[in-house]
């Protein structure tokens, strides 16, 4: 699999594409959202933990294709993403 890894892409209201959401970034964002609201209980540690983990699963070689193919992102005749 060339490229990087993508969390998910969006088509703007205009046909246009956004720029496709780095995955690792995305972990990040999440995990630090997380940990910030489980704060108040004493539970940021767990919640950064699972924020990390959340999407782990789109690393994979076909969730990174499904992304790209069903989104119809890489469909167009033109490799946006890599």
């Amino acid at each position: 699999m060339a490229g990087r890894l993508i969390a998910h892409v969006r088509r703007k209201e205009d046909g246009s594409w956004d720029a496709p959401h780095d995955l690792a970034e995305h972990l990040v964002e999440v995990a630090e959202l997380a940990a910030g609201f489980a704060e108040a209980f004493g539970g940021a540690e767990a919640a950064y933990a699972v924020g990390l983990a959340h999407d782990a699963g789109k690393s994979t070689a076909k969730w990174q294709e499904y992304l790209k193919m069903e989104s119809g992102y890489q469909d167009e005749g033109d490799d946006h993403v890599n």
